[in-house]
């Protein structure tokens, strides 16, 4: 499922793309992100990290989208160090987040930005590891709740939280 517009907006917010950088969307076989900062920043050079390169080319499409998108279908940590050093990194919290972390921080350009959501608990310990080696410069958690009509009558049924967690990298 897509990442909720009110997290992807939060998450572009922090990360703050800039005309001339190249950054990571971390998100297995989910794109949003990388569709939204790419359509924000045409310039940019955004890798989508973990998204088939065929969906991605129709999601491109419909979201008006160009060249400045590329698609890896699936990587390991390890791979990262082949791509050109990011400025910018999302990270979707999922399974290898610890790893994902640790390999995007090691490869993130001094002053760059990295920015990772958790939305289930496994995830959420593996953000708080993480702080504990390197703190985090801010923190955020989104509770939504998605409308619903039952029985002709408006409900709101919440969903899980979402958890963010923004990181700069030290100039020196």
């Amino acid at each position: 499922a897509a990442l909720p517009l009110a997290a992807r907006l939060l998450a572009l917010a922090w990360l703050q793309p800039a005309a001339w950088e190249t950054g990571w969307a971390i998100s297995d076989g989910e794109a949003s992100l990388a569709l939204e900062w790419a359509r924000a920043v045409p310039t940019a050079r955004v890798r989508a990290v973990g998204v088939e390169p065929s969906l991605l080319g129709v999601a491109m499409a419909r979201a008006g989208v160009g060249e400045n998108l590329a698609a890896i279908p699936s990587a390991s940590p390890l791979r990262c160090r082949e791509w050109p050093m990011p400025e910018a990194v999302f990270v979707r919290g999922g399974v290898g987040l610890s790893d994902w972390l640790a390999a995007a921080w090691a490869r993130l350009a001094p002053g760059g930005r990295l920015v990772a959501t958790a939305e289930d608990d496994h995830a959420r310990a593996d953000l708080l590891a993480f702080a504990a080696q390197v703190p985090a410069e801010a923190w955020q958690e989104l509770s939504l709740a998605r409308g619903e009509t039952v029985a002709g009558r408006l409900r709101f049924a919440p969903a899980a939280p979402i958890r963010l967690a923004l990181w700069r990298k030290p100039l020196n």
